[in-house]
């Protein structure tokens, strides 16, 4: 249900789609040295990636703010005359 959100969200931010390959290859990585008796303790893997997602968030987060400052026109001064 979920796919079409996140393959349009995906599509949608570039920097998204290059986290998105190293965690793939975080992960292969784990579950290979799961499959040849190696144990990696998941904190290890997931806790980059929570901080990744958690920077990437904010980013944007940020970038949406921009956007939204750049489409505003800015209001003109008003001068106060005395009475």
């Amino acid at each position: 249900m979920a796919s079409k959100w996140i393959s349009d969200f995906v599509s949608k931010h570039p920097s998204v789609k290059m986290l998105a390959l190293p965690f793939l290859v975080l992960i292969r990585a784990s579950l290979i040295g799961e499959g040849l008796d190696f144990h990696i303790p998941e904190g290890y893997a997931y806790g980059p990636i929570a901080f990744a997602m958690l920077v990437e968030a904010l980013n944007l987060r940020y970038q949406a703010v921009q956007a939204l400052r750049r489409h505003v026109p800015e209001a003109e001064p008003v001068l106060l005359r005395p009475a």
